[in-house]
């Protein structure tokens, strides 16, 4: 199964590799294929474990076994791109296909948000703020801001940024939490 738990991740400057958990229960693959759908493009994209991430996962399974610790196997896939990843083929070592469940892991550009510079930054006691804020990232999007009056700190709060009639992919029945950075 790959990310059971069905974290979102994102990736950025700072983020250049999302590590997307992966498990093997009682089974040891000899081949393995994601598919990833790109974001913008729609294109899929079929990857497959390479012959040195494979010797990873057989050895871990060997170790496991060995000292009678559990049957569970774990792999950190490595995503490099953008985009939605899911598990395709799963063969095993006689070359039968693993039965498997496919829920979709995103990976999206991580969330950034700026403050636009002020038009007129000639103002006189009394007018209002005119501040404008920039933002990219996945909807729904939550920002949080703090502004310092006369020595005193005020936060702000400005949750559920997203499209109108727009249904984040990131949200639903059984996901819940903002994007995770790991």
């Amino acid at each position: 199964m790959l990310n059971p738990e069905r974290i979102p991740f994102c990736l950025g400057p700072e983020v250049k590799v999302a590590v997307v958990p992966m498990y093997f229960n009682a089974t040891v693959p000899v081949d393995v294929e994601i598919i990833r759908t790109d974001l913008e493009t729609n294109q899929q994209e079929v990857l497959k474990l390479s012959r040195s991430q494979i010797r990873e996962i057989e050895r871990k399974a060997k170790s496991y076994s060995q000292e009678s610790l559990q049957t569970v196997v774990q792999f950190d896939y490595p995503a490099k791109k953008p985009g939605v990843y899911r598990l395709g083929k799963v063969l095993d070592e006689y070359k039968l296909q693993v039965q498997k469940t496919t829920p979709s892991t995103f990976v999206v550009p991580c969330p950034r948000a700026w403050v636009r510079p002020i038009a007129n930054p000639n103002r006189c006691t009394g007018d209002l703020s005119d501040m404008t804020f920039e933002v990219e990232g996945t909807p729904p999007l939550k920002i949080v801001y703090s502004r310092t009056i006369d020595d005193k700190d005020r936060s702000f709060h400005v949750q559920s940024l997203q499209p109108d009639k727009f249904s984040s992919p990131l949200t639903g029945p059984s996901r819940g939490g903002s994007l995770i950075v790991r």
